[in-house]
């Protein structure tokens, strides 16, 4: 079996990050710059693109903010070492488990829905 490239949904992951860290999805991805946020948003940004290859305007699209304070964001994350290599694997793996749980869930939604109308 091959191994298949899985490129969650942003909302999977800034909720599985929220999560790690005791926060609020919504505070995490909001436009404040609380101290409590930057730790959190900056490990966000930073698996976000290096491990979901999500594009810098794309993220700063969602998280409403420049895609130079995202590129910022992750170079200060590597920087500073706030991403430890254990505890972003956690995350990415967590994030891929969910991701694909959800859409065998919707796959399987969707299976019904359709059962369902052809035996009407």
């Amino acid at each position: 079996m091959s191994k298949k490239k899985v490129k969650p949904k942003f909302r999977v992951l800034s909720k599985v990050v929220a999560e790690r860290f005791g926060i609020n999805r919504r505070d995490l991805v909001s436009g404040g710059s609380a101290f409590v946020f930057c730790r959190p948003r900056a490990v966000l940004c930073y698996i976000a693109v290096r491990h979901f290859k999500f594009g810098l305007s794309q993220l700063g699209m969602m998280m409403d903010k420049d895609h130079t304070t995202i590129l910022h964001s992750v170079r200060m994350a590597k920087k500073l070492d706030l991403v430890p290599k254990e505890f972003v694997q956690e995350i990415v793996q967590e994030t891929i488990d969910r991701s694909i749980a959800e859409a065998a869930f919707h796959k399987e939604d969707l299976r019904r829905f359709f059962d369902e109308r052809q035996s009407v």
